[in-house]
């Protein structure tokens, strides 16, 4: 499994299909991670290609806006639920 809280890459990894998005989790700081199934191991040499640039990676925009948006709102869902339950 591979673990990100960044919300660019995430978006990025659910719009190319590169990882099999699985869930969004809360850590133990309150944020959230997002995770993949990551069964080649591949998550950190995608995040740096990512990070870098690289041409691999360039997605259409107006689609990559609408997967952060989608992203984002199931970040706040599973935040506030966590927050619920901690409260309880």
């Amino acid at each position: 499994m591979f673990k990100t809280s960044s919300l660019p890459f995430a978006a990025f990894l659910t719009l190319t299909k590169k990882l099999r998005f699985i869930s969004i989790e809360t850590n133990p700081t309150g944020n959230a991670d997002i995770c993949f199934d990551d069964p080649s191991d591949i998550g950190a040499a995608l995040e740096l290609a990512f990070i870098n640039s690289e041409p691999s990676t360039f997605v259409a925009p107006n689609d990559y806006h609408q997967a952060i948006k989608n992203l984002r709102g199931s970040i706040q869902r599973t935040v506030n639920r966590s927050r619920a339950v901690l409260r309880g």
